[in-house]
C-alpha cells in the first residue's frame, strides 16, 4: 500500500508525496565523487565557502542504529550526480559511480572532522578526511593521528584506515541499508517530519523498487542490531578481522561462532576464556573487550577512545538471556 500511493504521486511529475519529506531533489554541479581530493574541504564542491553547511544539493541522511563515536554528534549527507539515484542489492543501497557520503562530528556545535567516502565515475571507492581549525572556520586534509576537540580527545583515522572498516563484502558504504534508513526524519529544509525512504524515493534519489525489497528495521535497544552495526562490518566472511566471528544482524545464533566458543586469542587475562558465556557477561570475552579501557585490546579497535556504555547495557542484557 504504501509503494503504490509513492508510485502513483511519482507519476504527478513535480507534485511531491504527502509523505515526503522534501519537495525536490537540487541540481547538483559540484559536489561530485572523483579519484582525487583537494586540501581544502571548501574546494571539493559539496560545502558553502567558508562554512560547514553543506550545499543544497546534499541530501541529509539519518540511520536508527548510529556507530558509537565516543558521544560525538554526527551530520550525514549524501550527494548524487544529477540523474543517478541510489539502488537496492540484498537490503544494501548503493551509491551510484560518481557519490558522495559526507560525515560530519561535532562536539555539541563544533565542528571536529568531516570524512568523505566517495565512488569516481569508474565505480572505485575513495577516502579523505578534513579536520576542522578550533574556530569551526575552515577544514583541511589530515592524514590522521590524535587531537584535542572540544572537550573530546578525538582519534581521526589515516585515510587508508578507513578501508579496514568499508570492506566490499560490507556493502563498503556501512549504514546504508534499508534496515538502517527505515526511519522517520525531521527535514530542515521544510520543517516536517516525514519517512525518510519514501522521500528518497519521492525526489528520485532512490531507485522507485526499493520498497519492493522486505526487509526488518533495526531497533536502537536490540544488542544484535547494535553488534552488527558496531562490528560486523570486519566480523562477517570476506571481513577484515582474522578471526571467524558472523556478527552480522541476519545470521542465528547458532552459527555466530560465539556462544560457548573459545576465542582463538585468549581473554584478557591471558588464559582460554568463552566469547558468550550465557548469562554470564562479566566472563564474556566479547563484553570484557567492548568495555575495556585498555586501547589494546578493546574493540572496536579504531575511532574510539570512550565505551559506550549504553550500547555495552545491551550487549549484557542479551548475553544474560541467552541462558533463559
Amino acid at each position: 500500500m504504501r509503494r503504490a500511493l509513492v508510485l502513483a504521486l511519482l507519476g504527478l511529475g513535480a507534485c511531491a508525496s504527502p509523505r515526503a519529506g522534501l519537495d525536490r531533489r537540487e541540481p547538483n554541479p559540484t559536489c561530485l565523487g572523483r579519484a582525487t581530493f583537494p586540501d581544502a574541504l571548501a574546494d571539493t564542491g559539496c560545502f558553502e565557502p567558508g562554512s560547514s553547511t553543506p550545499i543544497a544539493a546534499m541530501l541529509p541522511y539519518e540511520v536508527r542504529v548510529p556507530l558509537w563515536s565516543d558521544g560525538a554528534a554526527k551530520e550525514r549527507f549524501v550527494a548524487l550526480p544529477d540523474g543517478g539515484s541510489l539502488e537496492v542489492d540484498d537490503g544494501h543501497v548503493i551509491l551510484p559511480p560518481g557519490g558522495v557520503l559526507v560525515k560530519t562530528f561535532r562536539a555539541g556545535a563544533q565542528p571536529i572532522e568531516t570524512r568523505l567516502l566517495v565512488r569516481d565515475e569508474q565505480g572505485t571507492w575513495h577516502a579523505a578526511t578534513y579536520l576542522w581549525d578550533e574556530a569551526g572556520a575552515e577544514a583541511r586534509r589530515f592524514e590522521g593521528g590524535t587531537v584535542e576537540r572540544g572537550g573530546l580527545t578525538w582519534d581521526v583515522p589515516r585515510e587508508d584506515e578507513c578501508f579496514d572498516c568499508h570492506v566490499d563484502a560490507a556493502g563498503t558504504s556501512l549504514g546504508l541499508e534499508l534496515a538502517q534508513l527505515d526511519t522517520d526524519v525531521v527535514y530542515v529544509a521544510t520543517g516536517r517530519s516525514a519517512p525518510q525512504l519514501d522521500t528518497l524515493v519521492a525526489i528520485g534519489a532512490l531507485a522507485r523498487d526499493a520498497l519492493e525489497h522486505d526487509h526488518a528495521p533495526y531497533e536502537p535497544d536490540d544488542a544484535r542490531a547494535y553488534l552488527h552495526v558496531q562490528c560486523a562490518h570486519c566480523h562477517r566472511p570476506g571481513g577484515s578481522a582474522t578471526v571467524a566471528l558472523d556478527l552480522r544482524f541476519e545470521i542465528e545464533e547458532r552459527w555466530m561462532n560465539v556462544i560457548d566458543q573459545r576465542p582463538e586469542r585468549g581473554d584478557p587475562e591471558g588464559e582460554a576464556g568463552i566469547l558468550v558465556a550465557p548469562g554470564a557477561p562479566e566472563r564474556s570475552v566479547l563484553y570484557q573487550r567492548i568495555t575495556s579501557d585498555d586501547p589494546t585490546w578493546r574493540m572496536p579497535p579504531l575511532g574510539t577512545q570512550r565505551v559506550d556504555a549504553a550500547g555495552a547495557e545491551r550487549v549484557a542484557a542479551w548475553i544474560d538471556a541467552l541462558s533463559e
